[in-house]
């Protein structure tokens, strides 16, 4: 199975959280941290983008990169991980979903041929940051940001996406742990009482990644 990047988009303002929420103590260690344990057994390499230089980041596996579109948002988060990847294909998520499922990840891996974008619709809807996005994507999402264009969807209608449906979904992930993200202390407190910090292995698919 193709190998792939990790991107781990850090540059939110967490304004509703009221402090940086990537630092919050998630069993011990910092909440990005988590997430990125989540991916350093299945990415071929990680890369984290924060917005700014001068913006703090615990010890973390990897590369860490800048936007090269400031202030225009995830978007210009993705483009960043995308630019900065050396895998042809990357899985972008949030620094605030702390509890990914290994298994689907992997499903979604296999999902990639033929796609310019694997993109989970978890409840009709589709979840831009727990999904896969080819090099392919980069001259759309370029155009996108040059027009002013924020949106993570907003290059969506111009590459093939391929999106996975709830009933794909429910099979590795039946109550939609991947896509719990944190943005208020009212979900952080949620989030602490579901525990499970650590990552075990047992949702994994070990024969996936093989020839």
């Amino acid at each position: 199975m193709e190998p792939f990047t990790g991107i781990i988009l850090a540059g939110g303002r967490s304004l509703r959280m009221g402090v940086d929420k990537l630092w919050l103590d998630a069993g011990g260690r910092p909440l990005i941290a988590r997430v990125a344990e989540r991916l350093a057994g299945l990415a071929a390499e990680i890369v984290v983008v924060r917005a700014s230089p001068t913006a703090e980041l615990p010890e973390l596996p990897g590369r860490v990169v800048e936007d090269r579109y400031p202030g225009m948002g995830p978007l210009a988060g993705l483009h960043a991980g995308l630019h900065a990847a050396s895998t042809p294909w990357a899985f972008a998520v949030a620094c605030d979903m702390p509890f990914l499922v290994s298994s689907l990840i992997q499903y979604l891996a296999l999902l990639r041929p033929a796609s310019d974008a694997v993109v989970p619709y978890p409840a009709g809807r589709p979840e831009p940051l727990h999904a896969f996005y080819h090099r392919r994507c980069l001259p759309e999402i370029e155009r996108c940001l040059a027009q002013g264009k924020r949106r993570l969807l907003a290059f969506y209608p111009a590459v093939h996406v391929r999106p996975v449906s709830p009933s794909e979904i429910a099979v590795f992930d039946p109550d939609l742990r991947s896509f719990i993200n944190i943005n208020t202390p009212e979900e952080w407190a949620t989030a602490r009482e579901m525990g499970g910090w650590d990552v075990t292995g047992k949702d994994t698919l070990p024969n996936l990644f093989e020839n």
